[in-house]
C-alpha cells in the first residue's frame, strides 16, 4: 500500500494592536501532491481580562 505524504510550507504573521487584542494572517503553499495547492486565513484574538 503506498501513500503520499501531505507536507506544506507554513508562514504567519501576527501583529499586537493593543495589550488584550492580536490580529493575525496565516498562509501555506504545497510542498507535495496530496496537500492543498495554496491555503491562507486570518484571525483576532482578544484576551479577556479576570
Amino acid at each position: 500500500m503506498h501513500q503520499s505524504v501531505d507536507s506544506s510550507i507554513y508562514g504567519d504573521f501576527r501583529y499586537k494592536a493593543l495589550s488584550s487584542l492580536q490580529l493575525d494572517v496565516f498562509g501555506g503553499t504545497s510542498v507535495s501532491e496530496a496537500a492543498h495547492d495554496f491555503y491562507m486565513g486570518a484571525g483576532v484574538t482578544w484576551r479577556i481580562p479576570r
